[in-house]
Formats: C-alpha cells, sequence, structure tokens
C-alpha cells in the first residue's frame, strides 16, 4: 500500500496545482488536453513508483509491521541509511506535495 500512497498524494497535488489554474486564473489556460493529463498521471506514477522502488535497491529495506501481516517501510533502525531514506521521502513525498496542495489556495 506504501506504493499506493506514494501516487495518491503526487495525484493530488497535480489535481490542486490544476484546479488553481482554473479557478483563480480561467483566462490563462484555455483547456488542458488528454496528452497533458496522461503525462501528468504517468509522471505521478513514475515518482510514487520510484519512492516505493529505492528500498529495494538497497536505501532502507522494508520489513514487517507490528501485527505481521504486511510490510511497510523500515521505521524503527537507526542506521544513517534507514534515516536519511525516511528524512528524505517525509520532504519529497510529504512535505513538497503538501506545499503544492495547501500554497495556491492559500492566497
Amino acid at each position: 500500500m506504501y506504493i499506493v500512497g506514494t501516487i495518491q498524494i503526487y495525484l493530488m497535488a497535480a489535481i490542486s496545482f490544476e484546479r488553481f489554474f482554473i479557478i483563480y486564473k480561467p483566462l490563462s489556460i484555455k483547456s488542458i488536453s488528454t496528452n497533458v493529463i496522461l503525462v501528468v498521471v504517468a509522471g505521478c506514477t513514475f515518482m510514487g513508483v520510484l519512492w516505493a522502488l529505492f528500498p529495494y535497491f538497497g536505501w532502507s529495506y522494508y520489513s514487517l509491521e507490528g501485527a505481521l501481516t504486511s510490510c511497510s517501510v523500515e521505521w524503527f533502525e537507526r542506521s544513517f541509511n534507514v534515516i536519511s531514506y525516511n528524512v528524505t521521502m517525509f520532504f519529497v513525498v510529504y512535505i513538497i506535495p503538501l506545499i503544492i496542495i495547501f500554497l495556491p489556495t492559500s492566497n
């Protein structure tokens, strides 16, 4: 489910950015073509898959969660490898999309 969450937050940021232009600047963008939508969705999917694949290539790793029913990114180990991934992921997958979502609507 980690991959779905990363793709989802990027898609929400893209939708928020698109809504900003449609609502606040309706004359600056006439229409959004299907090709642009497909490129944005593909870009969001690529970013989500990229961040979910980094643990497979050695930057952090997946481990079983407490109930031993599913795997998630390792949160408890205190090695530089795990901490650097978690901090970077927190900013790139959470904070930056959150800024993209809330900054245009705060005006």
